[in-house]
């Protein structure tokens, strides 16, 4: 599946998370049937997306996004992959957050909640063809005032979708 056939589907799903008023993080990923993750090595990142967040405090945050990268680094490492600067990389990385508000009511009363979604793909870069996709959504009403809090979510949150990223050498031989 092309990344493009693939990006509005999982933008619709996503949408769909944030504004089921779940009061949980919500996590799930996506791999391609048949990829072969041996092909795999390296990796480097894609130009940060300039799609606005919903949210102007994170939007052009670059370093929400450097330490973004670094805790997805630090996930793609440990399971075996290599980073580099350069050079034609087997896949492409990206990672987009997205932030709206959601009326929540109960009991008669109504309320707003900050409600976020991120997700990080890979995309076999010889292909164009996104080989893995996880994303996670959820309540994060006050996250994004405070730094140490946002920094450890972060971390929390990308290692919960990155569990679901395939070692280096891994068949997928599943069907979705």
């Amino acid at each position: 599946m092309s990344p493009s056939r693939l990006t509005a589907p999982l933008a619709a799903l996503l949408i769909a998370f944030t504004f089921s008023g779940c009061a949980s993080m919500t996590v799930n990923s996506y791999i391609e049937r048949g990829a072969n993750f041996d092909r795999y090595l390296t990796y480097a990142w894609s130009p940060p997306d300039d799609r606005p967040t919903g949210d102007p405090r994170l939007d052009h945050n670059t370093f929400v996004f450097e330490y973004l990268q670094s805790e997805v680094d630090g996930q793609l490492i440990g399971r075996g992959y290599v980073r580099v600067k350069g050079g034609a990389p087997d896949l492409t990385v990206r990672a987009f957050m997205k932030v709206h508000e959601e009326l929540l009511q109960t009991a008669g009363e109504s309320s707003v909640q900050e409600t976020g979604a991120l997700w990080i793909d890979a995309i076999d870069t010889r292909t164009g063809t996104t080989v893995w996709s996880g994303w996670a959504a959820g309540p994060i009403d006050g996250l994004v005032d405070n730094q140490d809090w946002l920094e450890r979510k972060i971390g929390e949150v990308v290692a919960r979708i990155m569990e679901k990223f395939p070692a280096h050498g891994y068949l997928s031989t599943h069907d979705p």
